[in-house]
């Protein structure tokens, strides 16, 4: 009999990329809002480093959005919780997968040589951390 526990929820890999990303949005949100020029917003790449880059300003003292913007991209299902609400780009996963999956048939059966660009619609999903600056 197996007496070792089943991991943790969050231990994970996937647990160590997001804590990652979110701290590479802090670190670097944090030098581009201590620069003299600061800047009204930030896109992220990713919604993870919108998260660190919302502590960085919060840090700050930077009130979101009123003094900066802020812009995830991937729409992960926390980004609607945050506090500001993250304004996000939506990223249709399901068509994603679908597509990756068709291109590597056609790869395997012979049928597709040179790789090609695929551009899916995005949506870019607006909430409570984008606004006009008031500072």
């Amino acid at each position: 009999m197996d007496r070792r526990r089943p991991p943790r929820r969050g231990s994970g890999a996937a647990h160590r990329h997001r804590r990652l990303l979110r701290g590479i949005g802090e670190r670097e949100a944090e030098s581009l809002l201590a620069a003299a020029d600061t800047p009204t917003a930030l896109f992220c790449f990713s919604d993870e480093m919108a998260m660190g880059a919302l502590a960085a300003a919060r840090h700050r003292g930077r009130r979101c959005p009123d003094d900066v913007s802020l812009v995830g991209f991937d729409d992960i299902r926390f980004a609607r919780y945050l506090d500001p609400a993250l304004t996000t780009v939506n990223q249709p996963m399901e068509d994603l997968g679908r597509t990756a999956v068709a291109l590597l048939l056609d790869i395997l059966r012979g049928g597709q040589d040179a790789p090609r660009s695929i551009t899916l619609p995005h949506r870019l999903a607006v909430r409570g951390s984008t606004g006009p600056v008031r500072g």
